[in-house]
């Protein structure tokens, strides 16, 4: 596994980088962050569509819940490690979406993943304390870059 921080635009990169960010079960997207990425790709809405179609797992946490960022383009993995917008996500619970998204990284046979300082926008967790979980997570994964988009 490679893991580089960079001062690129997320939104910017090449298609074939598969995106990651955490959100709440209530599909708030309160943060900047999740704003951002609703923006660009609709996310919010195609959670709350599949949640109303029975096809996602609404209102539980932790999960990961993968959506198209636009047909073709790769996916966003959707960490969901708080209940709601107006509580905080815990290193225990980022932990385990992290576990969860690996499983997915390896089965889908994943070679780049691109994610911004996830659980430090409106979180406020340490990214020293996030980027280490990152590290140990996927440090066993091979042929897997993740590139961390700074601010």
């Amino acid at each position: 596994m490679v893991f580089t921080e960079v001062q690129e635009d997320l939104f910017q990169l090449p298609e074939d980088y598969y995106l990651a960010q955490c959100i709440s079960s209530d599909f708030a997207f309160t943060s900047n962050t999740s704003q951002a990425f609703d923006k660009k790709y609709g996310t919010r809405s195609e959670l709350k569509r599949r949640s109303m179609a029975g096809m996602s797992t609404a209102g539980t946490y932790p999960t990961v819940i993968q959506t198209d960022r636009e047909p073709g383009d790769g996916q966003v993995f959707n960490l969901v490690t708080k209940e709601h917008y107006y509580g905080t996500t815990s290193y225990e619970t980022l932990q385990q979406c992290l576990a969860l998204m690996k499983e997915r990284v390896i089965n889908q046979r994943i070679e780049k993943l691109a994610m911004p300082q996830i659980g430090c926008d409106q979180d406020q967790l340490e990214w020293l304390k996030v980027s280490t979980l990152i590290l140990k997570t996927f440090a066993d994964v091979k042929n897997l870059e993740i590139m961390v988009c700074l601010p």
